[in-house]
């Protein structure tokens, strides 16, 4: 016994709409959610010819349309409101037996298995009689259909050059591909060769004319410039100064962030100690500029003929169980050497005692940070013999640092 039944489905344009518009605009998306809807039902020959033609005028009004709008999605729905609320009327005839027919059901390329891909593959092949040229002309083809653009120009030019493309591949593989710098990377080799901007500027448009971007825009490495710059610097006509507590903070931090992957190992410690080195150095016979100073110091004019610097050494960082997390094995090294105070001002006993005295204060009354959890452990002893050794302390500044 057999029942006719009929079935009509309606697609609306503005739910078709939406999904081409979330599909990168492939009309085959469309297809495919009208077809899943139908699925239950046995389409014939004519009825999916019916349905392909719908579906490509549907798709032939948006590219003729939508140019006009300037490619703008919601003045194109505005403008065209009724054709939007219409809808793609399919209505199927399906002759249905009272008891269903036995075997499996067909199965569609893409939900089939990797051996009914294989299978249906090779009776293609076999069907155009295994011409390479003509199946991959059709791949061509169909991608180009289907918006894959870089599939058909790659199976275009394989056409073209069967010989070599492939070849050409495999070469391209094999190259290691440069990496990239990243902006402390960049900002650690201006540094070290004492580039200026337009050199480094010049060295990355070189790079990138040969096809080797590795090199971060100068903005990139301005604004990691910036942060190794700690808070509160304090500049004036002769002086250039930041505080301890800011300067400590900032040297931790960025330790902190240097050796997170050491972190990550010591899981069972959530504190850690910087211990750091204080010490006093001064230059003179600098050159002397045609310039007068106002500011003087100790009733005495200023000159730019000598310099003061007061620097701190990070020594090394540990946690609570005396393991190191990370050592400065060259600590006489100006590359680690924090500047405190820079000062045009003669090195003289009475200036590195003064200077001393002010760094003392500044460790006792900021012996206790509630923000960072900073705290002074230990003393200071100051050995006042030497010349260039005049000020380095023997015992070390050691804060502690409370990590989340």
């Amino acid at each position: 016994m057999e029942i006719v039944s009929q079935a009509t489905f309606e697609f609306r344009h503005s739910d078709l709409f939406d999904i081409w518009l979330s599909n990168n605009r492939k009309i085959s998306s469309v297809l495919d959610s009208i077809y899943v809807k139908i699925s239950h039902y046995h389409v014939e020959d004519d009825k999916k010819l019916e349905i392909n033609k719908k579906t490509s005028n549907f798709e032939s009004f948006i590219k003729k349309r939508l140019p006009k709008c300037n490619y703008m999605v919601e003045r194109f729905k505005s403008k065209h409101t009724e054709w939007m609320s219409s809808s793609i009327s399919v209505t199927i005839n399906e002759n249905c037996n009272t008891q269903q027919k036995p075997g499996r059901r067909t199965l569609s390329y893409g939900n089939a298995g990797p051996r009914l891909k294989r299978k249906l593959a090779s009776e293609l092949a076999n069907e155009k009689e295994h011409n390479t040229t003509l199946l991959m002309h059709a791949a061509a083809v169909s991608a180009k259909k289907d918006c894959n653009t870089n599939v058909a120009s790659a199976l275009k030019e394989m056409i073209t050059t069967p010989a070599q493309y492939p070849t050409e591949l495999r070469k391209q593989d094999q190259i290691q591909k440069p990496t990239p710098l990243t902006p402390n990377e960049a900002l650690a080799y201006i540094l070290e060769n004492s580039l200026t901007k337009q050199q480094y500027v010049n060295t990355r448009i070189l790079n990138i004319n040969h096809h080797s971007d590795i090199y971060p825009s100068y903005n990139q490495v301005i604004e990691a410039k910036m942060q190794c710059r700690p808070k509160g610097i304090e500049v004036t006509e002769t002086t250039a100064q930041v505080s301890l507590q800011n300067l400590l903070n900032h040297s931790a931090e960025r330790i902190i962030q240097m050796q997170k992957d050491v972190f990550k190992q010591s899981l069972d410690s959530s504190v850690v100690k910087l211990i750091c080195s204080y010490g006093f150095d001064g230059s003179t016979g600098q050159s002397a500029y045609k310039q007068k100073f106002e500011v003087k110091t100790h009733d005495v004019q200023v000159s730019d003929q000598s310099l003061f610097v007061t620097s701190v050494i990070p020594i090394k960082m540990i946690d609570s169980f005396q393991r190191n997390i990370w050592v400065n094995r060259t600590p006489q090294s100006i590359l680690f050497c924090r500047p405190l105070k820079i000062e045009f001002i003669k090195e003289t006993s009475e200036h590195i005692r003064m200077e001393k005295n002010q760094l003392d204060n500044q460790i006792e009354l900021r012996s206790l940070n509630k923000e960072m959890g900073i705290v002074r452990i230990g003393t200071l002893e100051w050995n006042p013999q030497g010349r260039r050794k005049v000020g380095r302390p023997k015992a070390n500044l050691a804060p502690i640092y409370h990590t989340p």
